[in-house]
């Protein structure tokens, strides 16, 4: 019963932090409410608008080319062997990831000033017009977060 009451602080803590308690009256489930109806918390949303993010070409010491942004997304985009190449030509690069039974395909949209990455289509991923299953947010944050590292690298004279 001590375990409950530390789980269900540790949850409240984590709702309330993430502003997800606006409507939890009660984090136990069998709790009733006053009409006599027993309540469920409501349980965190998996599917989330689509993120779509804009990344602006760093201009360091060294000014990038078309080519070194196409390398730099190429190589953020191989840094954690999750997203793989299914299409390149002259300002985008087309991306895939699968993650068990998920599959989520994006368009790399880039000049030497900005990168953009766009849903194409998924699979299994819960996508309606512009939501999805928050899970593709966060593979999409990784990999702009590891295309950022890399364009960074560039600019800044790097060649590792």
């Amino acid at each position: 019963m001590a375990a409950n009451k530390r789980l269900s602080a540790a949850l409240f803590l984590t709702l309330a932090i993430t502003g997800c308690t606006s409507d939890v009256q009660s984090l136990d489930a069998n709790r009733t409410t006053s009409s006599g109806q027993s309540y469920t918390p409501p349980l965190i949303e998996r599917v989330v608008p689509v993120f779509t993010p804009v990344i602006n070409v760093p201009q360091g010491p060294k000014r990038l080319s078309s080519s070194d942004v196409e390398q730099a997304i190429l190589r953020g985009a191989g840094a954690r062997d999750q997203w793989f190449v299914t299409n390149k030509q002259p300002g985008q690069v087309d991306l895939t990831v699968v993650v068990r039974s998920h599959q989520a395909r994006v368009k790399v949209l880039y000049n030497t000033n900005t990168v953009s990455i766009n849903l194409v289509d998924s699979t299994n991923l819960m996508q309606s017009v512009d939501k999805i299953h928050r899970n593709y947010n966060k593979w999409v944050i990784l990999l702009q977060r590891e295309i950022e590292t890399e364009l960074l690298k560039k600019a800044g004279g790097s060649n590792s």
